[in-house]
């Protein structure tokens, strides 16, 4: 039973409850309404994407002219504008967003057991992998598919950094987290979070 629980095997159980869970909670809701065209985000999402691939513009109006916007950031329409242009569909970003957004349970689970004892982690990753609005979000055209576990990884990698003090983990998290700006522009908001637990670092207050 230990073996069972091994390390390796706690980040796969943690993936396939959270892929279960989004993939049932996607089905449920799926029969009465379309996950695709539920938020408004979502059809400004897909307008851009497919203004990107049709006249190469990003822009999220539907109807010409197609003015180019930067009031959307542009990773997400750019991930379903390779989606569809691989699939000729957008259908699939709702099975591939809950499959990527599932390596988020994993990651909380890294988290915690840097910070915790491994009982706590996993109960966290449980908790992430089985938290419904969450789901609910990665199977709809949302960027929480793609933002939340790159970013969640960028906090990982900060953590790391601050415990092993090697600098590759500090770039490595501020290279994702511009990534994750790119996606979402909230990510930014973090910077001065790190700025502080840098300085205490520095300092030697976080001893």
């Amino acid at each position: 039973m230990t073996g069972f629980f091994s390390e390796k095997n706690k980040l796969i159980i943690l993936f396939v409850v959270a892929v279960v869970f989004g993939l049932s909670l996607s089905f449920i809701f799926s029969r009465k309404i379309d996950p695709a065209t539920l938020f408004i985000d979502s059809q400004a999402y897909k307008t851009t994407a497919l203004n990107v691939i049709n006249h190469q513009v990003f822009s999220f109006y539907d109807r010409p002219p197609y003015e180019p916007s930067g009031f959307r950031a542009p990773g997400y329409p750019l991930w379903l504008a390779a989606i569809y242009l691989i699939f000729g569909s957008f259908k699939p970003a709702i099975f591939l967003g809950i499959f990527v957004f599932s390596l988020t349970a994993p990651l909380i689970y890294l988290i915690a057991r840097e910070l915790f004892d491994k009982r706590i982690a996993f109960l966290a990753g449980i908790l992430f992998a089985l938290e419904p609005w969450g789901a609910f979000l990665a199977g709809a055209i949302m960027s929480e598919q793609i933002f939340l576990p790159m970013f969640v990884l960028a906090v990982y990698l900060f953590i790391r950094y601050l415990k092993q003090n090697s600098h590759k983990f500090l770039y490595l998290s501020a290279g994702l987290l511009g990534v994750c700006a790119l996606i979402r522009p909230n990510a930014l908001y973090i910077w001065p979070i790190f700025a502080i637990f840098i300085f205490f670092k520095k300092n030697g207050f976080l001893k």
